[in-house]
C-alpha cells in the first residue's frame, strides 16, 4: 500500500503580505501551527492537559475552560475512509507514516477529484458512510469518518479551531443551521462553546455544544473587519485545517465493507434558499 504524504497547496496571498506589519516582514503566517480547541476526552488528555473531562483546552495558551466565548469565522465538513484493513493502518501509523485514505471529501459532499476509485458519486448516498445492519441483528458504524472543523476567533484576538468526529459532527451541524435558516452570517453575533456528558454503553464522553448568543451582536465596525478579511482568513488558514493533525487517533473501523462502485446512483443536487453573504466565500470554496 503506498504511504506517500500528501500535502496541501502553498497559499498564494499570506497574511503578511497583505497586511504589512512593521518588523515581521520576514514571517508569511506558513511559519505559525493554528491553535486547537480540544475537548479532553481522555486520562492521557487529562495527563498532557492537566484539565477535566470536558473542560476546553486552548493548545496557544494552555487553558482549560468549562466556557468559551467568541466570533465564529467559518466552519467545513470533511469525511474520509482509511480502508477495510484496520490491521495495516494500525501498523503504518506505528511507524511513524501518514495513512493516506482509500477514499475522501475536502467539503463532505463529493469525492476529492485525486481519488482514482470513489467509493460512490456523493457522500450522502454512499453506503459506507451510514451504519450498516450486522449479521444477526444490530448495527456496525459508518466504516467512513465524517469531520467538522469551526474556527473562532477568540477575544484575544487569537484564533482556535475545534474539530469533531462522528456523533459530534451533528452538534455542528445544528449550529451552523440556525444560523443559516436565519440567513446571518456568523460574524454578525457572538457565540459560546461549552460542553454537555453524554453517558456511551461503556464510558461518558463529552459533546461540544455551540449555542449562537443574538442577544450580543457583534459592533458594527467588527463585523466589517471580518467581513473584508474572511477570504483572507479562509486562504491563510486553509493549508492548517486542510492538516490531519489531532486526527490519526481515530481509530478506523475494522472490516469496512465491500462495495461495487460502479452502479452507485447520482444525489439530486440540493438548491439551498438564497442567503444573503456578499462577496463572502462557501464553505467549500475557502477550502478549510
Amino acid at each position: 500500500m503506498t504511504t506517500e504524504v500528501t500535502t496541501a497547496p502553498p497559499a498564494t496571498t499570506s497574511l503578511a503580505a497583505s497586511i504589512p506589519l512593521i518588523g515581521m516582514e520576514d514571517y508569511n503566517g506558513s511559519e505559525f501551527r493554528l491553535p486547537r480547541l480540544n475537548i479532553i476526552q481522555t486520562m492521557e488528555q487529562m495527563k498532557d492537559f492537566g484539565g477535566q473531562p470536558g473542560e476546553i483546552h486552548n493548545s496557544l495558551t494552555g487553558e482549560n475552560l468549562k466556557l468559551i466565548e467568541g466570533v465564529t469565522v467559518l466552519a467545513s465538513k470533511k469525511n474520509r475512509w482509511l480502508g477495510p484493513d484496520f490491521e495495516e493502518s494500525k501498523a503504518i501509523r506505528a511507524r511513524g507514516e501518514e495513512v493516506i485514505p482509500y477514499c475522501k471529501s475536502s467539503n463532505g459532499n463529493t469525492p476529492d477529484a485525486d481519488i482514482a476509485q470513489p467509493k460512490c458519486s456523493a457522500c450522502k448516498i454512499c453506503p459506507i458512510g451510514t451504519p450498516q445492519r450486522k449479521e444477526g441483528g444490530g448495527w456496525e458504524s459508518a466504516a467512513c469518518t465524517e469531520i467538522r472543523k469551526v474556527l473562532f476567533k477568540l477575544p484575544d484576538q487569537s484564533f482556535g479551531m475545534l474539530t469533531v468526529r462522528n456523533k459530534a459532527v451533528r452538534d455542528v451541524d445544528a449550529f451552523v443551521q440556525r444560523f443559516y435558516m436565519a440567513k446571518k452570517n456568523f460574524f454578525t453575533v457572538r457565540a459560546t462553546l461549552a460542553t454537555k456528558e453524554e453517558q456511551g454503553k461503556l464510558n461518558t464522553y463529552y459533546l461540544p455544544v455551540l449555542t449562537p448568543r443574538y442577544d450580543q451582536p457583534v459592533p458594527d465596525e467588527e463585523q466589517l473587519d471580518l467581513s473584508e478579511s474572511i477570504a483572507l482568513y479562509a486562504e491563510f488558514f486553509a493549508a492548517q485545517a486542510a492538516d490531519t493533525h489531532g486526527e490519526e487517533s481515530q481509530e478506523p473501523v475494522a472490516g469496512g465493507p465491500t462495495i461495487d462502485t460502479t452502479a452507485q446512483p447520482v444525489a439530486p443536487p440540493f438548491v439551498p434558499p438564497p442567503v444573503a453573504v456578499g462577496a463572502i466565500p462557501s464553505i467549500d470554496e475557502a477550502g478549510f
